[in-house]
C-alpha cells in the first residue's frame, strides 16, 4: 500500500472521528437546537420587522429573544403554582372518583355494557391520573437541565435569526441540485412547514386557548390545567378539543350544574368548532394544506421517537420524505 493511499485512509479515519465526536457534543441538545430553528423560522417575520426599526441585527435578534424570553417566563411564573395546584386537585379526583358508577349512569341504557369494560376503564383512567402527576413532577425535578436546554435553544435563535440570509445560503451551498428545482423544493417545503407549524400547531393552540376561556367562562373547576390539556389535544390533526371539552361538558351534566353544560355546549358548537375554520385561512394558503392522515401518523410516531418536540418533527420528517419521494419519482432529482 503506498503513502497516497494510507494518508487518505487517515484523513477519512479524522474525519470520521470528527463527526463522531460532533455527534456525542450534540446530540444531549439536539432537540433544543431544533426547536430553536422551528422557532427561529416562525419568528422571522417579526425580526424583519424589528429590524427594520432599529437597523441593527443584533439588536433586532435579542430583542425578539427577549420578547418571547418575557412571553414564555411571565406566564409560568404566574400560572406554574396554580396549576401545580390544580393538577394535584385533578389527580385527588380522579383518584377518588369512581368512574365505573359515572359510565353505568351515562350507558344505563345500554345493558349489553359488561362490567369488565366499567372497571377497565376505570383502571385506565386511574393509571392516567398517576402518569399525568409522575410526569409533571419529573418535569419539575428537571427543571435545572431544562434550563441549560432553554439557554442553549434561545443561543440558537439569536444567531439563527441575526445570520438567517447566510445560514439559508449556506444550506443553498450544500445542494448539487439545479436552481429551478431548488426553487420549487424550497418553496414546496416552506409550503408544508407553514401547514404543519401554523396550520396545525398555532392553530391547535389558539383552539386551545379559546376553549379555556369556555371553561373560565362557564366556571369548569381546574380550567387552567383543562386548557393545557386541550391546547396539546387542539394539535392533534382529527381529534381536536372536543376531546377535552365534551367530556367536560358531560361532566357539568352529571354534576347537576345544567346551565353552565348547556351553556358550553352552546360555545363549543358554536365558537370552538368554527375556530378552525377561521383561523386556519390567515396562516395556510389552500395550496399548502397537507393529508391529516400523513400529519396524525407523523406525529404519533414523533411522540414515540422525540417526545413532546414529536408532535412537530415527526410530521414534518415524514411530509418532507414524500415530498423528496415525489421529487425523486418524477425525476427532478
Amino acid at each position: 500500500m503506498d503513502g497516497k493511499k494510507i494518508g487518505w485512509y487517515i484523513t477519512l479515519g479524522l474525519v470520521a472521528i470528527i463527526f463522531v465526536l460532533t455527534f456525542l457534543v450534540l446530540r444531549p441538545i439536539f432537540m433544543s437546537i431544533v426547536a430553536g430553528l422551528i422557532l427561529t423560522y416562525v419568528l422571522y417575520p417579526v425580526y424583519l420587522k424589528v429590524f427594520g426599526i432599529v437597523k441593527e441585527r443584533n439588536i433586532a435578534s435579542f430583542i425578539v429573544c427577549l420578547l418571547l424570553f418575557l412571553f414564555i417566563f411571565i406566564p409560568i411564573w404566574f400560572l406554574m403554582p396554580i396549576f401545580a395546584r390544580q393538577l394535584f386537585g385533578v389527580y385527588i379526583f380522579l383518584q377518588n372518583a369512581n368512574f365505573a358508577e359515572i359510565l353505568k349512569g351515562l350507558f344505563s341504557a345500554s345493558p349489553e355494557i359488561s362490567a369488565d369494560f366499567y372497571a377497565s376503564a376505570n383502571t385506565f383512567l386511574n393509571k392516567f391520573a398517576t402518569s399525568l402527576l409522575t410526569r409533571s413532577t419529573s418535569f419539575i425535578l428537571n427543571l435545572p437541565t431544562l434550563l441549560f436546554h432553554m439557554m442553549a435553544l434561545f443561543l440558537v435563535l439569536f444567531f439563527a435569526l441575526r445570520d438567517g440570509n447566510k445560514l439559508r445560503e449556506y444550506v443553498k451551498s450544500l445542494s448539487h441540485l439545479s436552481p429551478e428545482t431548488e426553487d420549487i423544493l424550497y418553496k414546496k417545503f416552506k409550503y408544508l412547514t407553514n401547514s404543519i407549524l401554523f396550520g396545525q400547531v398555532v392553530v391547535g393552540i389558539v383552539q386551545g386557548l379559546v376553549t379555556g376561556l369556555g371553561f373560565l367562562i362557564f366556571g369548569v373547576p381546574n380550567a387552567l390545567t383543562l386548557t393545557i390539556v386541550t391546547m396539546f389535544v387542539g394539535i392533534l390533526p382529527i381529534i381536536g378539543p372536543w376531546l377535552i371539552w365534551v367530556p367536560v361538558d358531560i361532566f357539568l351534566f352529571v354534576d347537576g350544574r345544567t346551565g353552565s353544560a348547556i351553556g358550553l355546549l352552546i360555545y363549543g358548537i358554536v365558537i370552538i368548532s368554527w375556530v378552525d375554520m377561521l383561523v386556519r385561512p390567515f396562516f395556510v394558503s389552500r395550496k399548502a394544506e397537507i393529508n391529516p392522515g400523513i400529519v396524525f401518523l407523523g406525529m404519533i410516531g414523533g411522540l414515540f421517537i422525540f417526545g413532546a418536540m414529536g408532535l412537530v418533527l415527526g410530521p414534518l420528517i415524514l411530509a418532507y420524505f414524500l415530498l423528496i419521494l415525489d421529487f425523486y419519482r418524477t425525476k427532478k432529482i
